[in-house]
């Protein structure tokens, strides 16, 4: 299952609400996940950003079937008109990256686009579950020291968008609007990952992070299963009750005995 971040447009300043330090103010009361990606946190991203912009925000994580830890640490927090502005500076940075001009420009300009018409004014994000890959705290403090803006924050940038030197990424019109089972190769596909913004129509934040969660959701109703969970349900035949040993004889024996006795 992929870890996923979000980058978030609030009405008011400050971190996501599922991690609002207690006492630390209001928090915003209307917020709305307008990009996500899985297991990276892209570069456009972290373009929007800067230290100055860094603000504390606590998460609760689970270490153990019973074992939780608080842990504090810094996530940005700036007006969409300054993230817009700092991503529209940001093509020398695509250039150092990719070392394609063109190709650089092509993500660039896509990534620029997406913060035109955001509804509310402030910008944020949600990296806890990406941050939780690896030594949490080593990510958090590479996520603060990432947001210089220019090509010294490079080594950092590279680390949290995964992108790996040597391999092009797609083209972007290949990449976005291309047949998806043309991008065969997986580094370069990682790479133009890194570079994708990953843009959403705006949707309610669901107002906690799936990070680590303390307790399974209750769920009221059953969807409808997906063509595409298909795998998910074989798995559960194959690994459930099922597919313990002596159970489907068990239930042989039991059939035959039950179809002796109507036929008597």
């Amino acid at each position: 299952m992929a870890n996923r971040a979000c980058l978030i447009n609030a009405d008011m300043p400050g971190v996501p609400p599922q991690l609002h330090p207690p006492g630390a103010g209001s928090e915003p009361s209307q917020a709305l996940r307008v990009a996500e990606a899985a297991n990276r946190l892209p570069l456009p991203w972290l373009l929007c950003f800067r230290p100055e912009d860094l603000l504390p925000a606590v998460v609760r994580l689970q270490n153990g079937p019973e074992q939780f830890s608080t842990v504090a640490l810094n996530l940005p927090c700036t007006s969409v008109a300054a993230a817009r502005e700092r991503l529209q500076q940001a093509l020398p940075i695509y250039v150092a990256l990719t070392g394609d001009a063109a190709l650089a420009k092509s993500y660039w300009r896509r990534a620029c686009e997406g913060l035109n018409d955001l509804p509310h004014p402030w910008l944020t994000m949600d990296p806890i579950e990406v941050l939780c890959l690896n030594d949490f705290d080593e990510d958090a403090r590479t996520l603060a020291e990432s947001l210089g803006g220019d090509a010294s924050a490079l080594p950092d940038l590279k680390w949290l968008s995964g992108y790996d030197d040597g391999f092009a990424p797609y083209g972007a019109a290949a990449y976005f609007d291309g047949d998806p089972g043309a991008l065969d190769h997986v580094a370069r596909l990682g790479n133009s990952a890194a570079l994708d913004p990953g843009y959403v129509r705006p949707s309610p934040l669901e107002g906690v992070s799936r990070a680590r969660k303390e307790a399974p959701p209750q769920v009221a109703a059953r969807a409808p299963l997906a063509a595409n969970d298909s795998a998910k349900l074989h798995e559960g035949l194959t690994r459930g009750p099922l597919s313990r040993p002596g159970t489907w004889l068990l239930l042989g024996m039991l059939a035959a005995l039950l179809l002796s006795l109507l036929r008597r």
